[in-house]
């Protein structure tokens, strides 16, 4: 196989040679082949080796591939979930709003998608909110986020044949819509349970306030009664030992947390019910 490639190599730069020659305005002159001499014959054997030798390796001689660069990927981005904050954000204003295009009809499938996960990120959101440690329980708001989340799960297990009609795109778009404005709802009902249970530390001082006249007012009258010239009478007797027993129960439970306004309510009605026993008492005096 060299030797057939050698042989094309010799005959290839035999035409190159003829040609530039031509484009001199010359041609070969033929030499009979008995005119040569036996360097002669060697020199031009050896010029055709160089020759083929060369065209042999300009045929092996294959040009290096491009190489392609490697696409740039893009990093994943990272998804979180709406908090708290988003929740209340979307009650100051930012509703979500379902519309139809011009044609009264759903332009696309995706619209389907984007609400529906719009609708789960709110429901999300609204369920985390009632579920903080400020938030007291409430029937009414679990009632109405287990009735949310069936219908969206239920939304959830529908596919794109099922809702292919334009009407039944709009139809689902409101049924979302109308969950969205139930959710919403309940942020703001949410948010009033807190209102209605959270402690301030001014509730906190009354309280306070409240419990020292009771003392101070149970502990003028004890020592009133404990005065030499001073005689108690047995219904007073009776009624210091009501006194007593209720600032003793108060202070029981002012010992445990209060952890609602309700609970606050009560303890205040407490101490001012046993600083009406003790007003009773200087009252008869």
């Amino acid at each position: 196989m060299k030797k057939l490639k050698k042989i094309f190599a010799i005959a290839a730069a035999a035409l190159i040679m003829a040609a530039m020659l031509t484009a001199c305005g010359k041609s070969p002159a033929e030499k009979p082949a008995g005119d040569y001499s036996p360097e002669e014959y060697e020199q031009k054997d050896n010029e055709a080796d160089d020759q083929g030798e060369a065209a042999e390796e300009a045929e092996d001689t294959e040009e290096p591939e491009e190489t392609e660069e490697p696409e740039e990927t893009e990093e994943p981005q990272e998804s979180g979930k709406i908090g708290d904050e988003a929740a209340e954000l979307r009650n100051d204003g930012d509703n979500v709003e379902f519309k139809p295009d011009s044609s009264g009809g759903v332009s696309s499938y995706e619209v389907l998608k984007e609400s529906y996960s719009d609708l789960v990120d709110l429901y999300n959101s609204v369920d985390d909110l009632y579920h903080e440690d400020r938030v007291p329980q409430n029937d009414d708001v679990e009632k109405i986020l287990e009735n949310s989340r069936e219908q969206i799960e239920r939304i959830g297990e529908m596919d794109e044949k099922s809702v292919q009609e334009d009407a039944d795109k709009v139809e689902l778009l409101k049924i979302m819509s109308d969950i969205t404005v139930v959710l919403q709802d309940t942020i703001n009902t949410i948010q009033t349970l807190v209102e209605e249970t959270t402690i301030t530390d001014e509730d906190l001082k009354i309280l306070n306030d409240d419990y020292d006249v009771m003392v101070n007012t149970y502990n003028a009258l004890a020592e009133y009664f404990n005065q030499p010239a001073v005689v108690m009478t047995e219904g007073q007797r009776n009624e210091m030992n009501r006194a007593s027993n209720m600032i003793d129960a108060i202070d029981a439970r002012l010992e445990q947390k209060i952890e609602t306004r309700d609970e606050l309510t009560d303890r205040i009605n407490e101490i001012m019910d046993t600083i009406n026993v003790l007003d009773g008492i200087w009252n008869n005096i």
